[in-house]
């Protein structure tokens, strides 16, 4: 559970407490609310079974200015961590930076494209790992259709997500999910 503050100075939202890191796209779901029975693969491989999460702090804002005509969004987080393959279940600090930019293409269609960078420690071992992430998601609603046609159980919106994350400890590992 985290609390968080908004309408900080500059826009800026605080949150504080044990929260889901803003990694990709999917992590910061709780599993009940994922697509799929469990998180893909890659998020499994990189940063867990369930998952990352960790207590600490983070600052979200959206950018003043636009990139490529969207809306920009950053988050910065710092949290202790427990993950297999970052630290070895290890209660160790990280550090999260993410930039996300949407942009709504038209009336029924959206994209989201963001990158993240992640860096965790392992003080036990004396070992640091870097975690590098781009994800693009598009959203195509057929909402007006699918209305004109009173179609209320197919009403909804199809939805692709490709993600690729690069990790860096010892040697070079490089995972594709796409769903």
């Amino acid at each position: 559970a985290y609390i968080y503050w908004t309408g900080l100075p500059g826009k800026v939202r605080a949150d504080l407490g044990k929260f889901r890191m803003a990694v990709g796209q999917l992590n910061r779901w709780h599993p009940h609310a994922l697509p799929e029975t469990n998180y893909p693969l890659v998020y499994q491989a990189f940063l867990g079974e369930d998952g990352l999460s960790g207590v600490g702090a983070g600052l979200y804002t959206l950018l003043p200015v636009s990139i490529a005509k969207g809306t920009s969004e950053v988050f910065v987080q710092g949290a202790a961590i427990e993950s297999e393959p970052l630290n070895n279940a290890a209660y160790q600090p990280a550090l999260l930076g993410r930039l996300a930019n949407f942009w709504q293409l038209s009336r029924r269609t959206y994209m989201e494209l963001g990158f993240t960078g992640l860096g965790a420690e392992d003080s036990d071992n004396d070992l640091t790992s870097n975690l590098l992430g781009a994800d693009v998601q598009t959203k195509f609603a057929e909402v007006k259709q699918l209305q004109a046609d009173r179609c209320p159980k197919a009403l909804g919106s199809v939805i692709k997500t490709s993600e690729v994350q690069f990790h860096h400890e010892v040697t070079n590992q490089y995972l594709w999910s796409r769903f």
